[in-house]
């Protein structure tokens, strides 16, 4: 009995793995073709460079820690600036006045 049903799961995993043997295949076709092609690994490069661009950029603007509104907003200023010097663009939600 163990026998059989050992040799029945034997078989369904061997039609199973001859049935997804393309899958790996398709994997290595893509990766012989290079860097050029692979969309998600091109964003995801970008996305790194210009992050580390700006956390380089960045240390060169400490955050004013004493309260002051008008360094506070020069500060703010220059991290827009150096955003749009490399490019990074962050989703700021339009603050909320109410009157």
């Amino acid at each position: 009995m163990l026998r059989t049903v050992a040799s029945r799961i034997a078989r369904r995993t061997a039609a199973s793995a001859s049935s997804s043997s393309a899958s790996p295949r398709c994997f290595a076709a893509a990766a012989a073709q290079g860097d050029k092609g692979d969309l998600v690994k091109d964003f995801f490069a970008d996305s790194q460079r210009k992050f580390r661009a700006y956390a380089e950029k960045s240390k060169t603007n400490p955050l004013p820690l004493d309260g002051d509104d008008a360094k506070l907003k020069a500060y703010v200023e220059k991290n827009k600036q150096i955003m749009a010097e490399v490019s990074v663009f962050l989703y700021i939600a339009p603050s909320s006045s109410s009157s």
